[in-house]
């Protein structure tokens, strides 16, 4: 908690009026005091206290090298929770369940699933250095999660980064206004035509949030090969309440899978 709301003390000459100044110093320590014990029962702030930043090394190499970047880690702000918030693969709110790397035409894909354990928005950065420290990659992502759910995150790359030395810093925040209900669409069916990929989807709550999308794991030989996603107000605008349906139409040229796996983000 930053605080800093001090009131200037004129100095008087005499020795009454320096007196008063004391007297009248003790009651501002009073009141700060009385508001920082108000403030302490307060409601929560939106920023959760994240993991420390982690240096990993990238997911399709075999053994972690000794990278020159340095990591800084955030103040640790006192009289927290008394628990370790643990990692970037493993903390209070998520697991990570499986990963995957792929590259394409010089971009680079990584993707880690996890596993929810809480309702919480996630805003994570992937920063890539060379074995001499320099910089060559930075990618995000913002994922809601829904306890009990899976996710994922799905970093980008313009290059190839399989040696490089990844480090990763979490922010674990409530969710923000744009989110909606959870759980609100089951997917039915999917069938693959020629190029294109129909999944027929049910509502299945009251309202579809206005950003409410869907994600799509694209697997082969159980190994993530590719992933989408898309808004339902643009692929499947005729979800209009509880029990409606409709078929999204996603092009899925020269993809190479056996299944796919639905998620439901808010």
């Amino acid at each position: 908690m930053n605080m800093n709301a001090y009131n200037r003390v004129t100095k008087r000459r005499s020795t009454m009026k320096k007196s008063r100044t004391i007297a009248a110093t003790l009651m501002c320590i009073s009141v700060f005091v009385s508001l920082c014990s108000c403030l302490d029962t307060g409601t929560q702030v939106e920023t959760i206290k994240s993991p420390d930043p982690v240096t990993t090394a990238a997911a399709t190499t075999e053994s972690a090298k000794t990278t020159a970047a340095t990591t800084t880690e955030a103040p640790t702000e006192p009289e927290t929770e008394p628990e370790t918030e643990g990692t970037y693969e493993s903390n209070k709110y998520y697991d990570i369940t499986e990963t995957a790397s792929y590259v394409r035409y010089g971009y680079t894909s990584l993707i880690y699933k996890v596993l929810a354990k809480k309702d919480v928005t996630v805003d994570a950065t992937v920063i890539a250095y060379a074995d001499d420290g320099s910089v060559i990659g930075k990618s995000t992502d913002s994922i809601t999660l829904t306890e009990g759910e899976a996710n994922f995150f799905r970093f980008g790359f313009d290059n190839d980064i399989s040696t490089a030395q990844l480090q990763v810093q979490v922010n674990f925040k409530t969710d923000s206004f744009m989110a909606g209900e959870r759980k609100a669409v089951e997917m039915v069916q999917y069938n693959r035509s020629g190029e294109d990929l129909y999944i027929t989807f049910k509502q299945t709550g009251d309202k579809v949030g206005s950003f409410a999308k869907f994600k799509l794991l694209f697997y082969k030989d159980d190994e993530i090969v590719d992933t989408d996603d898309g808004y339902f107000d643009v692929y499947a605008e005729n979800l209009n309440g509880k029990d409606t349906t409709d078929v999204a139409k996603i092009w899925v040229y020269n993809a190479d899978f056996d299944r796919i796996e639905y998620i439901f983000e808010p």
